[in-house]
């Protein structure tokens, strides 16, 4: 998986405008690579372990799904969790023919009961997430989501706009998986 973010930041970063640029098409290169990595059964292994929130389009409200009837349907479920408007396009994607959008818009850490792990790329509250050194005095909150003001977090939020460079990228999944890793021993 590292390696597959690595390939589409580098399509990214390839572009002028980079991950803006009309010839960069986010939502082919998800589908793509759902279909690559996730087994024909995906689906059947997932339903009601795997929740996914949603934003309703036409009133903004937030969804959470967590059954899905084929391997289509859960691919159009998280086209519609990673849609952002302007960026992955104008036009949201359906899933059971309704218009739904990323779910941080409208709800962006739902927890499902007391078991739920709460997963972030910033620097907050979540369970797991990167845990930085600094003050912790100042937090925003945002679509239920605390976030650290800091500076690393502001970092890593130009990546979300513009991706990093491959080794900083690389260093960020390393991350990820080192405070997985770190929540696991800690379960």
């Amino acid at each position: 998986m590292t390696s597959e973010n690595l390939r589409i930041s580098m399509i990214a970063r390839s572009h002028k405008l980079g991950p803006f640029s009309p010839r960069f098409n986010i939502n082919n290169i998800l589908l793509e690579g759902l279909h690559k990595f996730l087994p024909a059964d995906a689906h059947l292994r997932v339903n009601g372990r795997l929740h996914i929130s949603l934003t309703r389009v036409c009133d903004g409200k937030n969804v959470i799904v967590s059954h899905f009837n084929s391997r289509e349907e859960l691919f159009q479920a998280l086209l519609c969790a990673c849609f952002i408007p302007v960026f992955s396009g104008f036009l949201p994607p359906r899933f059971r023919g309704v218009r739904y959008m990323d779910g941080g818009f409208s709800d962006n850490l739902p927890t499902i009961n007391e078991n739920t792990v709460t997963v972030s790329p910033f620097c907050g509250e979540s369970d797991i997430c990167p845990r930085d050194k600094s003050s912790q005095l100042f937090h925003i909150n945002f679509a239920n989501t605390s976030i650290e003001l800091s500076r690393q977090n502001m970092n890593r939020f130009s990546y979300v706009l513009m991706p990093p460079k491959p080794e900083i990228l690389s260093n960020l999944c390393q991350q990820g998986f080192d405070d997985a890793e770190l929540r696991a021993g800690r379960m």
